[in-house]
């Protein structure tokens, strides 16, 4: 048995130990990392940001399966854009029409 064909039978050996501690992790998620059910951008938005990211390779986003994840930091910077980009309500200033037009009640 050669060397390569070593590893390889070792590789066979520890890849479904290596699978399950994977998969393990994934459920389990890491508390740096928000999935788009828990996101506070909401979910269509958390999982426009996570794909965003990823294709433009801002990294803190990471596409696992079905799940979009982001991490805090990551989080973070799409809150405080999208604050941003939110313009302030405008106020609308309270006019006293019956004043103005000279309204009065009657009766």
């Amino acid at each position: 048995m050669s060397g390569d064909e070593a590893l390889a039978a070792f590789a066979r050996v520890l890849a479904p130990f290596v699978a399950a501690e994977v998969v393990r992790e994934l459920r389990a998620g890491s508390e740096h990392m928000i999935g788009q059910a828990g996101s506070p951008l909401g979910p269509r938005r958390h999982a426009a940001a996570v794909r965003r990211r990823v294709q433009n390779g801002q990294g803190g986003a990471v596409i696992a399966g079905r799940r979009l994840l982001l991490s805090r930091e990551a989080l973070n910077e799409e809150l405080a854009a999208l604050n941003a980009k939110t313009p302030a309500k405008a106020t609308v200033p309270t006019v006293d029409f019956a004043q103005k037009y000279g309204f009065r009640k009657v009766g």
